[in-house]
């Protein structure tokens, strides 16, 4: 916890906000993950769903603990990103979701007991339903997508291999949380004030059980007050959800894209670009509000670019927006020598003005390079391609020229 008083450091998060984890473990945020400060904790040991109570998470030892911070006027350890991010005069998530869900702080202390408990009452639910999904990205994990056990199994039978995220995925069991009936009755009776509902995955799409919630959210005439924000792959349709949209406030879909053409189907394997395609058009045809979500990685950073241009040539008006891989490293944009990384870099700014490359450059405009992630990396991808029968330099020729 630190140390600095600021009575204007308030979240309505803690009080407003339930965001579970793919394998059942729930988060004060998304942006906080720290096992036993920002993750649901009691007598120090991990809280999933599938265990207890969504009471007896949320006024878990950890969670009551950042709310008591919160009210005596400390930033909690668990919300030192966003702290900082603010230090450094950025718009952190905090100041974000305390503007879309205004909460005081006297109102803060009368929602909550002198140890921190509190009886829920959601704004917001951010649901990442398991890891069934129908793709095994290359920047992904089996910690999202069931389809990448067989090949780790594989790849665990490589010598010396570095460990994809040095995480153990031996046990699956704790991703079938979203199959329990429990689960969803139990969060029935904390919908009342919900506004906005995020949908995760794996691929949500694929998950069924959460159609009977959302028909829940229907009959109890609740649903025309909230929106729903999928993280979609794009590549599948439900005729099931769409019968439930129209009874929802709004529908805003982030479908996620890496790359066009054969470059996206390696890296979102085995994702066919002519179906993505015709369901990106559907889905930009006015009914929902959507935008796409590039992660920049080692595959598409020289390529950087094109799928801007693709969409202008379709008249698709879709907003990027990036995430980047951080993790593993050897999956990263800097294991591309500095050199060849600024050059590329510079010509992206040169042809786009435009916020997508003005923050590649604020992120990868510098002098690092790892040279034995850069090792790890060829050694990875390789063994990936003998797997999948695939050619990194076939797809990606700029690469393989590093």
């Amino acid at each position: 916890m630190s140390s600095n008083k600021n009575s204007t450091f308030i979240c309505p998060l803690p009080w407003k906000h339930f965001s579970t984890h793919p394998n059942g473990q729930v988060g004060i945020c998304c942006q906080s993950s720290e096992p036993y400060i920002g993750i649901a904790a009691t007598n120090n040991v991990l809280l999933t769903i599938y265990e207890k109570s969504i009471l007896q998470i949320v006024n878990s030892d950890s969670f009551r603990q950042i709310r008591r911070d919160f009210l005596e006027g400390k930033v909690p350890l668990a919300c030192q990103g966003c702290y900082q991010l603010e230090q450094g005069s950025s718009i952190s998530d905090r100041q974000t979701y305390l503007k879309k869900f205004p909460l005081t702080r006297e109102k803060m202390t009368k929602l909550t007991s002198a140890d921190g408990s509190i009886t829920p009452e959601f704004k917001l639910l951010e649901l990442r339903l398991g890891n069934i999904c129908n793709l095994k990205c290359i920047t992904c994990n089996p910690g999202s997508s069931k389809k990448w056990l067989p090949d780790l199994d594989q790849i665990k039978k490589v010598p010396n291999f570095p460990m994809y995220h040095g995480l153990d995925f031996s046990t699956q069991s704790e991703f079938n949380w979203p199959m329990s009936r429990a689960f969803w009755n139990e969060l029935h009776t904390y919908t009342d004030q919900v506004e906005l509902i995020n949908m995760n995955g794996g691929e949500p799409f694929l998950i069924s059980e959460h159609f009977e919630f959302l028909q829940y959210l229907i009959d109890s005439s609740r649903s025309s007050n909230i929106t729903l924000h999928y993280n979609t792959n794009g590549t599948i349709r439900s005729s099931q959800l769409e019968k439930l949209w129209p009874h929802f406030k709004h529908i805003r879909l982030s479908i996620s894209i890496d790359d066009v053409s054969k470059r996206n189907e390696y890296i979102r394997f085995p994702a066919k670009w002519d179906k993505l395609v015709d369901n990106l058009k559907y889905f930009c045809s006015g009914k929902f509000d959507v935008e796409i979500i590039q992660t920049v990685s080692v595959f598409n950073f020289l390529y950087l670019g094109e799928l801007h241009d693709f969409l202008i040539r379709e008249g698709l008006d879709i907003n990027i927006t990036l995430n980047v891989v951080t993790t593993p490293i050897y999956l990263s944009p800097n294991v591309i020598p500095a050199d060849i990384r600024k050059r590329a870099i510079l010509k992206l700014l040169f042809k786009y003005n435009l916020p997508f490359s003005r923050e590649v450059h604020t992120l990868f405009f510098n002098d690092y390079h790892n040279a034995s992630e850069q090792l790890n990396f060829f050694k990875y991808v390789d063994t990936l391609d003998n797997i999948r029968s695939l050619s990194y330099k076939k797809t990606f020729p700029k690469l393989a020229t590093i």
